[in-house]
């Protein structure tokens, strides 16, 4: 029989005491000499009840509790004796009680007086009666690191004593090596390419980000949130706005489930009406010159800087603004359809303008002698037409003495009889018929082919 004893000096300890190691009444005559020759008469004993409510708090009840007054829920008894190793009072059951082991210093030859001496003793240093060793590497595990020897130290290991399991990702019990899925995730490891990772399941790019975290999943780079196909890669296809949408799409191309982008460089102009489908600061050439209208300096191409027809009132998208069929440029009347020219500079548009060349001969006069109503020196001696007696030939333009035939092939301009070379040699004025050597005077006075008393 074994009955708990209640020492009165250690307060709610108490121990369970053989009957067997105690045939009389007499403790001291039971147990040798030399473990309680001095200790005999120091403690006292009491009968504790095991039945009953549940007094610790460790759910079990009465009988079925191998410490009733101890909390022991896993009911941990190490000698195997039934009574729990917090209430036993000899934990190494070698009937010597441990609070007399430890106040009267054990065996000798026993450092942790769990009666072993420390020469068979597994753990020397510490109290370790059942020897247990589990890994059986001599070290008891009472002070062994790693009691089942799976690499893991027992303070680290979720399962210290099962060599086949240390870790138990997802703390449902069930150790990583036996579960299917470690981190609870719902994917089963052998479909996991992050098995210990419950946020992250799969890796489409290969890159070592799970695609929960990864910011570009089909590592083509354009970020996910960007990319219109952010689970299909562009393969190396050119993209030039980075949208994802492959410029141009091949049958391998759709056979992967993409479409070419309508609108590559991303400017809001389809490629189909953008002269530059690449280029996203540009979209039209109005005059077709390779150069896009928001660099070129000239749209229309008409030789007025855009800038400039801003201020003189032109169309710069329109090398022709009033559409009269001359450009803006060389229309000296750009903005009125039925004027273009303006030979003589005044103002007047030629449609207008009587005399286009501001030469004093009206266009009809020139039309009818036949000189150039657009020239003010139609042959272009030097004369204006309208000092011009032969406004036709580059070769005449006097007649001093209206004889109708030019100075120049005159052999008397001035018609007095002498010829010029004579007058040059005379020293007379070939050019004034009253200046000769005799002979040559004339009422006309003042040359005008009219001899008047009163004007001469």
């Amino acid at each position: 029989m074994e009955f708990p004893v209640a020492f009165e000096e250690v307060g709610n300890e108490y121990f369970y005491v053989s009957a067997v190691a105690f045939e009389d009444s007499t403790l001291t005559k039971q147990l040798p000499d030399d473990y309680l020759s001095n200790n005999a008469g120091s403690f006292a004993f009491s009968i504790v009840s095991t039945s009953g409510p549940i007094q610790d708090g460790d759910v079990l009840d009465g009988l079925d509790d191998n410490c009733p007054h101890d909390a022991n829920g896993e009911q941990i008894d190490r000698d195997l004796d039934g009574f729990g190793d917090p209430c036993d009072f000899d934990l190494d059951n070698n009937y010597i009680p441990d609070v007399l082991e430890k106040t009267s210093g054990g065996l000798a030859g026993d450092s942790d007086g769990d009666g072993l001496l420390d020469e068979k003793d597994n753990c020397p240093s510490v109290s370790n009666f059942s020897q247990e060793d589990l890994d059986r590497d001599g070290v008891g595990d009472a002070c062994d690191d790693d009691d089942d020897n799976d690499g893991a130290f027992d303070k680290t290991d979720s399962f210290p004593r099962d060599p086949l399991e240390s870790l138990d990702s997802d703390n449902d019990g069930l150790g990583n090596a036996a579960d299917e899925d470690d981190d609870n995730d719902g994917i089963a490891d052998s479909d996991d390419l992050f098995p210990l990772d419950s946020s992250e399941t799969s890796d489409l790019d290969g890159d070592g980000v799970g695609d929960n975290s990864d910011d570009d999943d089909d590592g083509d780079g354009v970020v996910d949130e960007a990319d219109a196909y952010p689970l299909i890669s562009l393969g190396g296809r050119r993209d030039t706005d980075r949208d994802g949408y492959p410029d141009d799409c091949d049958a391998a191309c759709l056979e992967v489930g993409m479409l070419a982008d309508a609108d590559d460089d991303n400017d809001g102009v389809d490629d189909a009406s953008d002269r530059f489908p690449q280029d996203p600061n540009e979209s039209v050439d109005t005059d077709e010159d390779g150069l896009g209208n928001n660099a070129d300096a000239d749209d229309d191409n008409d030789g007025i800087p855009d800038d400039e027809e801003e201020v003189l009132g032109t169309d710069p998208l329109k090398s022709d603004t009033d559409g009269d069929g001359y450009a803006d440029g060389i229309d000296d009347f750009p903005t009125n359809l039925n004027e273009w020219l303006d030979s003589d500079f005044d103002g007047e548009g030629n449609n207008a303008d009587l005399d286009d060349d501001n030469d004093g001969i009206t266009d009809n006069e020139e039309g009818i002698t036949g000189t150039d109503p657009l020239k003010s020196d139609t042959d272009g001696d030097g004369v204006g037409d309208n000092q011009d007696f032969f406004p036709l030939d580059s070769t005449e333009s006097k007649d001093a003495d209206l004889d109708g035939l030019g100075d120049n092939v005159d052999p008397d301009d001035d018609n007095d009889g002498f010829t010029d070379e004579e007058e040059l040699a005379d020293g007379t004025n070939p050019l004034s018929r009253f200046s000769c050597r005799s002979g040559c005077f004339s009422f006309d006075i003042d040359e005008n082919k009219e001899a008047k008393a009163l004007s001469d």
